[in-house]
């Protein structure tokens, strides 16, 4: 009994199920394929294309039913003759076409955000030009005429070729570090009168920022962020805590880092000490970041 009782419960797949489910299987792999989106976020967008797709198939097959139903017998059947009854309330003509024109434009809109979303793969930030014939220096004055922009790091600090590919210069005195660097983004993926304000918002700033260095560094903390203005132009900033290790020595340190954009380059400029040291420092490392200057013109 229990057997048949369980049988019965279950529901078959319709032919509305099949086609939502093609439809949602295929449209999957293409947004998997593409690259822009995680599985997680595939599966939502599918299953959202899948429950579309039905209901535009139950709307056809139901409007369809209506023209092969038999007909009610003489001697009558009350409760069949209800059902039809409420199917034809439930789906007159008016009806079926305003659902069939809601379906159809959620569907147009869903496929036209897809199409116009870029393949992530396919963007590829250039490469920084580090090449030191771009770079002049006077004193603790660094200007770089690649990029169009000078900086005067604090009095008496080394100032030597920055780490990493888009590093520019940095300065260091003992155990505090200032450094500068760059990211071009090409042309076809940004206005070049954007600011980082149209690029993104200051909670995603803080965010993306954040998420990055708890990858690097599982113990690092916030401890401030917010909007200001560099050079006259829309600047985001964010305080963090990062405790790293090294040679099995772990070293506590707090970072300031600044990112401006202006025609298509992110300027970043990241400065920072030891915990015990930073609250020391930071006026010092502030008035460097201040004199940052976008030769623009």
């Amino acid at each position: 009994m229990m057997n048949s009782q369980n049988s019965k419960s279950k529901k078959k797949m319709t032919k509305a199920d099949w086609i939502g489910a093609i439809v949602g299987f295929f449209i999957a792999g293409i947004i998997l394929q593409m690259g822009s989106f995680g599985f997680m976020s595939a599966f939502i967008i599918a299953y959202g294309s899948y429950w579309i797709v039905k209901k535009i198939a139950q709307l056809f097959l139901k409007e369809g039913s209506k023209k092969f139903c038999e007909p009610v017998q003489k001697d009558g059947n009350k409760y069949k003759q209800e059902i039809i009854q409420n199917e034809e309330k439930n789906i007159t003509p008016k009806k079926f076409k305003k659902k069939l024109i809601w379906v159809c434009i959620i569907v147009i809109f869903i496929i036209i955000i897809f199409s116009e979303l870029p393949n992530q793969q396919d963007v590829e930030l250039t490469k920084t030009d580090k090449n030191d014939s771009y770079s002049e220096q006077s004193g603790n004055l660094y200007r770089n005429i690649k990029y169009d922009f000078r900086i005067k790091f604090p009095e008496g600090w080394e100032i030597k070729s920055g780490d990493g590919p888009n590093i520019l210069r940095k300065a260091v005195n003992n155990n505090h570090m200032i450094s500068v660097g760059v990211r071009e983004i090409p042309i076809e993926y940004l206005d070049k009168k954007a600011t980082i304000k149209n690029v993104m918002g200051l909670i995603e700033f803080k965010d993306t920022l954040l998420n990055d260095m708890q990858e690097k560094f599982p113990d690092s903390k916030l401890i401030d962020y917010g909007e200001s203005k560099l050079d006259n132009k829309p600047v985001y900033w964010i305080k963090y805590f990062a405790p790293y290790t090294v040679l099995n020595t772990t070293v506590e340190g707090i970072l300031l880092q600044y990112q401006v954009l202006n025609n298509n380059i992110f300027y970043f400029i990241t400065a920072g000490s030891t915990s015990e040291e930073f609250d020391s420092v930071e006026a010092t490392l502030k008035k460097s970041i201040s004199t940052f200057v976008i030769e623009d013109y």
